[in-house]
């Protein structure tokens, strides 16, 4: 995995505020307002590309964003 390009990507998501890693973990650190749906979209893209398990984006769903993200991705859900 290029960590370098993956951090790169995740930096130029606008709802994220930073992004470092921690042991094995990455950690993102997201604006007041969590991410918007087109930012949410874009981590999802992120995760899927670098196999990355979409469980952990669980804490950006919400009652209004939560029927496109089963439909678009059940794994977040797993």
């Amino acid at each position: 995995m290029d960590e370098d390009a993956l951090f790169e990507w995740l930096k130029k998501i606008v709802s994220i505020k930073d992004v470092y890693g921690e042991s094995d973990s990455i950690v993102l650190v997201f604006e007041n307002n969590g991410a918007s749906d087109e930012d949410f979209h874009e981590l999802i893209a992120v995760y899927k590309r670098y196999n990355i398990a979409r469980s952990g984006l669980i804490g950006l769903v919400n009652q209004g964003n939560e029927d496109w993200v089963r439909r678009w991705d059940e794994e977040i859900f797993l």
